[in-house]
């Protein structure tokens, strides 16, 4: 980028770049209301393009900050891709918590079925409820599902 220095020193220049940046947001606008592009893609362009000019003109501190206004800041983590990894987190959690739930319903059946062993053995109810850890009223209700009581 030959002009680097000449937008930075020369202010009617640097206008004459910020110009196309608008222009340029203003087609990503017209794209998005058309819906030829959502929001997140606009603004991944737009994250994508202050991004590389940073990079770019990094030394020139004018041209970064007026093309960084145009097209909405530093906007690495926009609001769009924010949302969207919030979306995702989420349902990571729904995904453990559901996991854990799935979880704790197998140690359950286990246990229901070693209860139900202890059972067929005689075990007398009271040592079921101790090594089981089932309430008393479930034991029964296996027990009775066995046709023991």
């Amino acid at each position: 980028m030959a002009q680097l220095p000449a937008y930075e020193s020369d202010a009617s220049k640097l206008k004459n770049l910020t110009d196309e940046y608008r222009r340029i947001l203003t087609k990503l606008d017209e794209l998005q209301e058309a819906g030829d592009i959502d929001t997140f893609m606009k603004n991944a362009i737009c994250a994508t393009t202050t991004h590389v000019l940073a990079l770019i003109a990094e030394n020139y501190q004018k041209v970064r900050e007026g093309v960084e206004h145009i097209m909405g800041g530093k906007v690495i983590e926009y609001e769009a891709k924010t949302i969207r990894n919030e979306a995702l987190n989420e349902r990571r959690k729904e995904g453990r918590k559901e996991g854990r739930k799935e979880e704790r319903q197998l140690a359950l059946a286990e246990t229901e079925e070693r209860a139900k062993d202890m059972l067929r053995d005689r075990m007398e109810l009271p040592l079921v409820e101790k090594y089981t850890h089932l309430s008393m009223p479930r034991i029964k209700e296996l027990a009775r599902g066995l046709g023991m009581l």
